[in-house]
């Protein structure tokens, strides 16, 4: 290489990095050392150029989507992190409105003012729902030909009636929850064996007549918070969101208020911790001394458990004015902004949760029937040991249960699940109601439990306290914006 080749390609060396960002500014003096020995401008052929990927045109190609919502969880921020890894010329960011710990009426006020971003057209590509808050599916885009046109997902890979229950009133499929769970009430056959149907009427005879248990449903749910779920959970009996009315003067929500004050009061934090250790529900319940467990994360096996324990297990429901209903309630829904211009990079991001190699939480059973059914082959596989006569024999697992303190512990035999039970746990699915929530949900409830505590204080009758209530949530809808 000859001296004078030297200076040139120390030019196009500097000019390269110039144009890639790696020099910002070379200039006067400092351009000159740079240079060794001339200034004088050196032409880049094209093709040499074009032969070096610079930052500036990687960034140009870059494209940027986020992910909005109240309190993103952790599974959607390492879906994010995997799925930023996975490729370098599309990232998601993550704008988290607000954090696990503010509380749930500043949460919906902060989930209102998301809901009037995407109506004017902006807020995050992706729409993360963690309480089934969404309630316009015209701010979002109906997912329905994103799974249709997919190569590998289909609507026959999800249960019906779980894909039906997430459809908008014009049925389109805004948003999309992969496992959900079931509210229910169990009891035994020996308690709840006769009841033909669960109306509030019947849970507030079964009380009636057994006002010698204190604690009907466990200590876990006193007068309030019995209150409170029933609103949560059968709220659809008595409000309708969609038309602004209300029906809680009714003769179904006032045996609600009369079944409520026959459960104990709530206990202080330091009546709590006084008493001693409660027992396990599952033993309660065989032994009579409980008359319901309020099941919160139904499930194929905690239903295999209490058919175990109890033998002849009654699922309710949660009473409502037509008899009982099993609750679906989905863990959280998640969609893609109509006005995003990267729809085809959400929905990439978004059918990553629709695959069945996705991770389902605990105690949650799945949208796709084939996940379903893994999970069920898998409680169906017994523990084997070979006998000393080098026979196979399934060895149960042993659950050892308490009572009240601790005291005499039983232990009982829990078998892998059978057929007969798969059975019954796939109607329940099938025959369960989504609960829709509302944005308005918490502050609506706040306004009944300023009420229901001049009821529970003895301060007025069922009847006025339902009426009162009927008058002031009525308002409250009257006032609020179409």
């Amino acid at each position: 290489m000859t001296k004078a080749l030297i200076p040139i390609l120390i030019s196009i060396f500097i000019l390269l990095l110039t144009s890639c960002g790696g020099i910002k500014d070379v200039s006067g003096d400092a351009k000159d050392d740079a240079l060794g020995e001339s200034d004088t401008p050196v032409e880049v052929p094209a093709d040499h150029y074009d032969a070096y990927m610079c930052q500036e045109e990687t960034l140009d190609n870059h494209k940027v989507l986020t992910i909005g919502g109240v309190f993103i969880p952790g599974n959607i921020r390492r879906a994010v992190a995997e799925f930023n890894e996975a490729s370098e010329t599309r990232s998601i960011e993550i704008i988290d409105y607000i954090d696990e710990y503010a509380t749930l009426e500043y949460r919906a006020e902060v989930f209102m003012r998301l809901q009037l971003e995407l109506m004017t057209g902006g807020g995050p590509d992706i729409i993360y729902d963690h309480f089934g808050w969404m309630t316009n599916h015209e701010v979002v885009l109906d997912l329905y030909p994103f799974i249709d046109a997919d190569s590998v997902l289909s609507r026959s890979d999800f249960f019906t009636n779980l894909l039906y229950a997430l459809e908008s009133p014009v049925g389109t499929l805004p948003m999309i929850a992969n496992s959900f769970s079931i509210r229910t009430m169990v009891s035994t056959e020996r308690t709840a064996g006769r009841i033909q149907s669960w109306t509030p009427s019947a849970l507030l005879k079964l009380l009636e007549q057994n006002r010698r248990i204190n604690e009907p449903f466990g200590r876990h749910i006193d007068r309030e918070q019995f209150i409170s779920q029933v609103l949560w959970h059968a709220g659809f009996d008595f409000i309708d969101w969609d038309n602004r009315t209300a029906n809680l003067d009714s003769d179904d929500f006032i045996s609600f208020l009369k079944a409520a004050m026959l459960l104990p009061k709530p206990l202080t934090p330091e009546e709590s911790f006084s008493l001693p250790y409660p027992g396990d529900p599952e033993l309660a319940l065989l032994l009579g001394n409980q008359l319901l467990e309020y099941v919160f994360d139904f499930c194929p096996s905690s239903y295999n458990l209490f058919t175990n324990i109890l033998g002849d297990v009654v699922v309710l429901g949660v009473p409502t004015s037509t008899g009982g209903v099993n609750v679906l309630e989905q863990t959280w829904q998640i969609g893609i902004n109509a006005a995003s211009p990267h729809s085809d990079i959400a929905w990439e991001f978004l059918r990553g949760f629709m695959l069945p190699t996705v991770e389902i939480e605990m105690f949650r059973f799945p949208l796709r029937i084939d996940m379903f059914n893994n999970l069920i082959d898998t409680l169906k596989i017994p523990h084997i040991e070979i006998d000393s006569d080098g026979n196979t024999v399934e060895i149960p697992i042993e659950l050892t249960l308490y009572r009240e303190g601790g005291r005499r512990p039983r232990v009982f035999k829990i078998h892998a699940i059978t057929d007969d039970v798969v059975d019954r746990v796939l109607h329940i699915i099938d025959t369960a109601v989504l609960n829709r929530q509302n944005v308005h949900q918490q502050a609506l409830f706040s306004l009944v439990d300023a009420d229901i505590a001049s009821f529970f204080a003895r301060e007025r009758s069922a009847e006025d306290t339902a009426r009162i209530i009927q008058n002031r949530v009525q308002t409250f809808f009257n006032e609020q914006q179409p």
